[in-house]
């Protein structure tokens, strides 16, 4: 089996006109993300046919990584990003062989 990374895809959908607020949020804690052990990075996805909607894939080097991110620096975003969504996000968490990194 391939070395693998592991990923969080977080899907949002944000009240009308909140969408560019809430990628700020995200983005005013690139810091903290970074620092989280194990973070290999973080794509932001903005769909051009939604305005209302992002999804985010944050990438771990391990599944140990990627579940302590959801205790830390995902909870403490999510918590600042709630009250501009319709709702919770939907999460799915996949697994990336290490070596299709290199493509990114």
């Amino acid at each position: 089996m391939a070395s693998m990374v592991y990923a969080r895809m977080t899907t949002w959908k944000w009240k009308p006109g909140k969408r560019a607020e809430a990628v700020k949020i995200v983005e005013d804690h690139l810091e903290d993300i970074r620092r989280s052990k194990g973070f290999r990075g973080l794509i932001t996805m903005l769909p051009s046919d939604d305005p209302n909607s992002a999804m985010f894939m944050a990438i771990w080097d391990s599944q140990e990584d990627l579940v302590a991110s959801q205790k830390g620096v995902y909870t403490m975003i999510s918590t600042k990003a709630l009250p501009l969504a319709e709702g919770p996000p939907s999460l799915k968490n996949v697994e990336i062989p290490r070596a299709l990194l290199a493509l990114i």
